[in-house]
């Protein structure tokens, strides 16, 4: 195990000094989600619901704050009971925050049906898996951080990552992922290799099926997670909030692929259902029931509930 904390530094430390290299590293300004009682104009889509008390865009990349555009910057206060997501705040990862995100991630998918499916190969005990996970997600993690594109609430309580289309990724954010990518392959089986080739190709077809040419130009959600003891509070729809006014924003849809039991939650958040692959149908070493995974779609008009 101290070989794995001294990598834990190791690999730290990498992504600080390549993001204090090309980038501004800094306290994170708050953003508070949306409210209902105020709403402004956002093209293309006027009845989006938009950031208020005098929200700012961060950029990780330069330190910079600039208004978001179209967005009514006048404070509002005010409180709907029995929807408190509307008043927590949202704010920008920092990298300080990549050691709570990671175990709230671990803590969040322990019982993910994909992830089970993905690792159950190896014979190796859950605390074991975590820590390999851990490892796999620091570069990963340190990328979307630097590029801006991840969202928490609570320092990492809940985590949100979103990729804008059209944006390519940049020198450090290469380098960061090179580095996942690397620890991704420490253990891995040859039974599980399989599993994940499986699930990148089945996805792929997918969402092409699903999508086809405009899937250059959609908003994709790329992961949200809350810490189990967290979950119930909003903190998920404070996040899908934000996520759903920056989509509208850029006047392009939004798509993710999710496990059964989180369809619900996204159908919530103005998502429906547009695609459907398994995982594990054709595989003669799975003895369980195929992985239903979904493909849900959300349009700018869209306005989240």
């Amino acid at each position: 195990m101290s070989i794995l904390v001294l990598l834990s530094k190791r690999i730290n430390s990498i992504s600080q000094s390549l993001a204090r290299r090309y980038s501004v590293l800094g306290a994170a300004s708050s953003l508070t989600a949306p409210h209902s009682d105020r709403v402004g104009v956002m093209p293309p889509d006027p009845q989006s619901i938009v950031m208020t008390h005098d929200v700012e865009e961060f950029s990780a990349r330069d330190g910079t704050r600039q208004p978001l555009l179209g967005v009514d910057r006048q404070p509002s206060t005010s409180y709907v009971r029995g929807e408190p997501w509307k008043d927590i705040d949202v704010e920008p990862m920092r990298y300080v925050d990549i050691p709570k995100i990671l175990n709230t991630f671990v803590c969040a998918f322990a019982n993910d049906p994909l992830y089970d499916y993905i690792e159950d190969s190896l014979k190796e005990s859950k605390s074991r898996r975590g820590t390999r996970f851990y490892f796999q997600w620091w570069g990963r993690l340190a990328s979307m951080t630097y590029a801006g594109q991840a969202y928490t609430v609570d320092n990492g309580e809940a985590v949100m990552f979103m990729r804008p289309p059209g944006r390519k990724r940049g020198l450090v954010e290469r380098v960061l992922e090179r580095i996942s990518m690397a620890m991704a392959t420490l253990g891995v089986s040859a039974e599980q290799q399989r599993r994940i080739e499986e699930r990148y190709s089945k996805s792929k077809a997918a969402v092409e099926e699903a999508f086809g040419d405009r899937l250059d130009h959609m908003f994709q959600m790329a992961g949200l997670a809350t810490h189990p003891d967290k979950q119930g509070r909003g903190y998920g729809k404070a996040l899908m909030t934000l996520a759903n006014a920056k989509a509208d924003q850029l006047g392009v849809a939004s798509y993710i692929k999710t496990s059964a039991g989180n369809v619900a939650f996204y159908e919530s958040c103005g998502y429906v259902v547009v695609g459907r692959f398994t995982l594990g149908d054709d595989n003669p070493n799975w003895t369980r029931p195929p992985v239903a995974l979904f493909i849900l779609l959300r349009d700018s008009s869209a306005v989240a509930a």
